[in-house]
């Protein structure tokens, strides 16, 4: 018998599904039993639940929810069908049902919970058989927790973020992780921070640790050389003081003992020579991520090893990054897509071969002139020309006092912004503070007649109030919107 109607086909139901909040999944549980039976599984697939909130201080009234999410009778009359499972807060036993199916619990307590000194105990292995997703947001964890961790036969991620781990659990705890694929670790307090020393990690795909009180980077480094088969490693320490001189990593950085590594971010105060090491040590990066690091002689050279491959490269915040090794990043990675730079002296970038990074889609860079380089800005934009495919341009100024007497880029069609007509694909243009690039009523007509696709232009766009609105004003009505800058 032919159906009727396509919502009839059940592929197509659950395509409709899929876009559904979880309201209207559940008004569509009352059109049929035919929609009950194929809907319910959706309905209960994911589930966020919290119980028993602290009210902030600052609501007297009362009305901040106490209770939201289904009812724990509900929950347990359909924890087969749960896959996805959010506890905030005293959640009322609910980490105590059985969940067959569950494949991932978060526990969160970042809104109270009461007593918050309770140990949180999880019989992992007999209420989540199926568990591979776990994580845990300011919970005090029990050392049982961390036992049943180790035992259970499917967990893969952990996620911790604001936990402690006292001295006595630690070993256990490092013992658990031992069995990861995954691990993130987001201002966790592992005391004695000292991992054990036959201890490796030959699972770990991904590692990411973010201000590790207890850990230095010489301690980051050394949990990080205990898994080689990285493909992510992410590693930050507390906020570092831009005067704190690089401590040395004394631990020797074999090279290529991360053949699999591809995203490296580090926020660490790493010197020259460790960060060399290190970059040495990776196989081909494809994104990397320095913040505060110390890019000297010897880990540009390093850098070099990865310009083949690299297509994301952030350097934005790695102030000893100099004006010549931007302009060889841009005359030698043909992959890169990304890029996100800091102070570059027109003088230096100009100069060699051509840009060969004909892929960039972002690039977020400051351009620097002397008061006597104003015809520096013609070979800048004739530059920027060649980037054909470049979607997002940023630029910025970096207010340092040892730059007052340098100029930036002026964004205007009589220093040469009429050579960017190339740029095409481009959709958005950043200006951020406290870069303004005056532009005018005639850089409007022109941006509209020769940007097709640009739809969006943040920051402060003209030093006169009346003619920012102006050019504000004029931008919208070509549908180009204005937003802040980030």
């Amino acid at each position: 018998m032919p159906l009727e109607t396509p919502l009839e086909i059940p592929e197509i139901m659950l395509l409709v599904a899929s876009c559904l909040r979880d309201e209207e999944l559940a008004q569509c549980l009352r059109v049929s039993r035919t929609w009950r039976d194929l809907f319910r599984p959706l309905r209960w697939r994911e589930v966020r639940v919290g119980h028993k909130f602290r009210e902030p201080p600052f609501n007297s009234s009362g009305d901040y929810p106490r209770c939201f999410g289904p009812r724990p009778v509900d929950i347990y009359h359909h924890r087969d069908l749960i896959l996805d499972l959010t506890l905030f807060g005293d959640t009322a036993g609910l980490d105590k049902y059985n969940y067959p199916n569950l494949h991932k619990l978060a526990i969160d307590y970042t809104c109270g919970t009461g007593d918050s000194e309770q140990k949180v105990d999880l019989a992992l292995t007999e209420m989540f058989p199926s568990l591979i997703d776990l994580r845990f947001e300011k919970v005090p964890v029990g050392v049982t927790s961390w036992i049943t961790l180790f035992a259970h036969h499917h967990i893969r991620i952990l996620t911790l973020c604001n936990i402690l781990v006292n001295t006595d659990d630690a070993p256990t705890f490092w013992k658990a992780c031992a069995k990861l694929e995954n691990l993130e670790m987001d201002r966790v307090i592992i005391q004695g921070g000292r991992i054990p020393a036959d201890m490796m990690f030959d699972r770990m795909r991904t590692l990411y640790v973010w201000e590790a009180k207890e850990m230095d980077e010489t301690s980051l480094i050394d949990l990080a050389l205990r898994c080689p088969k990285l493909e992510e490693l992410i590693l930050a320490t507390v906020v570092i003081s831009p005067d704190t001189p690089p401590k040395p990593i004394n631990l020797p950085i074999p090279k290529e003992c991360w053949p699999h590594l591809e995203n490296l971010q580090l926020e660490c105060n790493i010197q020259d020579a460790d960060l060399g090491s290190i970059l040495e040590g990776v196989g081909n990066l494809i994104c990397l991520d320095l913040h505060s690091c110390t890019m000297g002689e010897q880990a540009f050279r390093a850098l070099g090893l990865h310009f083949s491959t690299l297509v994301e490269l952030n350097l934005q915040n790695c102030f000893s990054a100099t004006s010549s090794m931007f302009r060889d990043i841009m005359c030698s990675c043909p992959e890169l897509e990304v890029l996100k730079a800091n102070n570059v002296f027109a003088n230096d970038v100009t100069e060699g071969g051509p840009w060969v990074c004909q892929l960039l889609r972002k690039l977020k860079i400051c351009f620097l002139f002397g008061s006597s380089e104003t015809y520096l800005q013609l070979l800048i934009f004739e530059r920027l020309s060649t980037l054909v495919q470049l979607e997002c341009l940023t630029l910025y100024y970096l207010d340092f006092e040892y730059y007052d007497e340098r100029r930036i880029l002026e964004f205007r069609l009589d220093f040469g912004l009429s050579h960017l007509e190339s740029l095409k694909q481009l959709t958005t243009l950043d200006f951020n503070y406290p870069y303004v690039p005056q532009i005018g009523m005639l850089e409007v007509a022109w941006m509209k007649t020769n940007w097709q696709n640009l739809t969006r232009i943040s920051g402060e766009l003209n030093d006169n109030p009346n003619e920012n609105e102006r050019v504000i004003s004029a931008l919208s009505k070509r549908g180009i919107y204005r937003e802040w800058s980030e």
